[in-house]
């Protein structure tokens, strides 16, 4: 069994891991649908929470292995939608589970 009481990954290493996955924060935050200050807030303390540091170091873990997250979390269900070319909105990722379609 793995104890992750006393785990924290800095915000520095993060931001690495991160862009070894070819995301910037803003990306990131879209992926989870939160707001980038949501993930930036965390500079100032110096560390990201946990489920930031998991999804952070494994998505740079595929990137060195040069795999496309995008299509890793697809095979698993993951569709990811965009809004039309003629929305207003800025153009972001939504992930929907396949089982509301």
């Amino acid at each position: 069994m793995i104890s992750c009481r006393v785990f924290h990954l800095k915000y520095d290493q993060f931001k690495r891991h991160l862009h070894k996955a070819g995301l910037t924060l803003q990306d990131f935050a879209r992926l989870l649908d939160v707001l980038p200050a949501s993930v930036s807030n965390h500079k100032k303390s110096g560390f990201v929470p946990k489920h930031y540091a998991v999804m952070a170091v494994l998505l740079g873990h595929l990137g060195d292995e040069q795999m496309d997250y995008r299509a890793l979390l697809q095979k698993y269900g993951v569709v990811f939608e965009t809004p039309p070319p003629e929305s207003a909105v800025p153009t972001q990722l939504k992930l929907i589970s396949s089982k509301s379609r």
